[in-house]
């Protein structure tokens, strides 16, 4: 008996497309998750901020910053190191919530040394000009 028109089904194409789909939104979900997560990015945003509002004081003012989110995801990444360092010199504000991790921004404005305080209890970052 001759069958007419049998048409086969290329299993092992399906099955490669199948799989490099897998592999692809596998991918892709992986890549999702870290870029939500990732503290370098909110680090870089924080600086940003800081260096902007120094940039933007008036002599002989002086501000407070909330930093109660950058607290509160140092803690979540349990890092205890200091999480504001300024080179006055460079006029460079380096901000790390992770150990792994620091973010640098420059401001323009002229410091003094020690012009800038932490108040963890208020979560306020006190800056003098």
């Amino acid at each position: 008996m001759i069958i007419k028109n049998k048409k086969a089904v290329d299993v092992t194409g399906v099955s490669i497309f199948i799989l490099l789909n897998l592999v692809f939104f596998t991918g892709m979900l992986i890549f999702i998750s870290n870029v939500g997560s990732q503290d370098s990015m909110f680090e870089k945003i924080e600086a940003r901020k800081i260096a902007v509002a120094i940039d933007e004081m008036k002599t002989g003012t002086e501000i407070s910053l909330d930093i109660s989110a950058l607290l509160e995801r140092a803690e979540k990444n349990n890092f205890a190191g200091e999480i504001f360092s300024f080179d006055y010199d460079k006029g460079l504000l380096n901000v790390k919530v992770s150990k792994n991790g620091g973010n640098s921004f420059t401001f323009f404005t002229q410091l003094a040394e020690g012009s800038v305080s932490l108040n963890k209890n208020d979560k306020l970052l006190v800056i003098k000009n």
